[in-house]
């Protein structure tokens, strides 16, 4: 079986510590863009649903390439897992210091 023949254009990551979105799980973007045949393309994507890690594939583009010889299609997508964010120390101070203090006040 051909499980990996295709050509790996770009592959971009998001910067370290720039996950988007909110606490606790934030989305963590890949952008990948390959040239192969739709076949191998499906294999590709199959295998991302096979991680133990949730991947989403999306925004996918499909076009054929100019060239039809050992590659027929290129693809651009988006492959999106979700990361754990540890709470911010800045969000957890204050958090801490809003405890009513014991022995009462003024």
């Amino acid at each position: 079986m051909d499980a990996g023949n295709f050509v790996l254009r770009k592959l971009t990551f998001p910067k370290l510590g720039n996950p988007q979105g909110s606490d606790p799980y934030a989305e963590w973007p890949i952008s990948i863009s390959v040239d192969g045949r739709y076949h191998n393309l499906a294999i590709l994507f199959n295998r991302l649903s096979n991680f133990s890690r949730i991947i989403n594939v999306e925004q996918i583009n499909i076009h054929a390439t100019s060239v039809q010889i050992d590659r027929t299609i290129a693809a651009d997508f988006v492959a999106k897992t979700f990361v754990y964010q540890e709470p911010k120390e800045a969000e957890a101070a204050p958090a801490a210091s809003k405890k009513p203090k014991a022995g009462g006040g003024d």
